[in-house]
């Protein structure tokens, strides 16, 4: 078994002990990760988006009350558009690796590797328009210039933040589409 101690050093003990001291050091039995499935995985990276979609929502309402240049720069610099969307290329590898598998097997043809095409294609779209998206926040001084209203500044902000989260919608979108295959399907 695979023990760590307090410092992050890993050693191999026998038996099936929680925790083993050897001179003075307390090693502890290192836990296996849990198995996810691929949907559970998919749901998780659909999960981070839909937060980040609704983190922006919240900012989006917040910049249509704000009643100053500042609290509209604040909230602004508040937006984050860069989600963690490493589990989606995770899945994206995982059924890329199924699919080359099945190259050569005479499985080309067959209902498991379109499934897994139709898969890899709809994470590749998403993955891109993740990549893509950014937050183009309007250039916000510390004072209006000429001919600049609040008005104007809180709607431009609001508009890019609109483009942020109608670009999470696409991507949501194409993930929830996603059917993986099974091992006997």
């Amino acid at each position: 078994m695979n023990y760590i101690n307090d410092k992050g050093e890993m050693r191999v003990f026998e038996g099936r002990k929680k925790t083993v001291t050897e001179d003075g050091v307390v090693w502890t039995r290192k836990s296996k990760e849990k198995y996810k499935s691929r949907a559970s995985r998919l749901q998780d990276g659909i999960g981070v988006l839909e937060t980040l979609r609704d983190e922006i929502e919240g900012y989006k309402m917040a910049t249509d009350d704000a009643l100053t240049l500042e609290a509209i720069k604040d909230i602004s610099d508040s937006v984050s558009a860069e989600p963690d969307y490493s589990e989606l290329e995770g899945l994206k590898e995982e059924m890329e690796s199924w699919r080359d598998g099945m190259q050569g097997t005479g499985l080309e043809n067959s209902n498991k590797y379109q499934m897994c095409e139709d898969a890899i294609n709809a994470l590749e779209s998403a993955v891109s328009t993740l990549e893509s998206m950014s937050y183009d926040a309007p250039d916000l001084e510390d004072e209006l210039t000429e001919g600049e209203s609040l008005d104007d500044k809180r709607t431009e902000t609001v508009e890019a933040m609109q483009n942020v989260i109608d670009e999470l919608e696409t991507a949501i979108s194409e993930l929830e589409g996603i059917e993986f295959p099974t091992m006997y399907s």
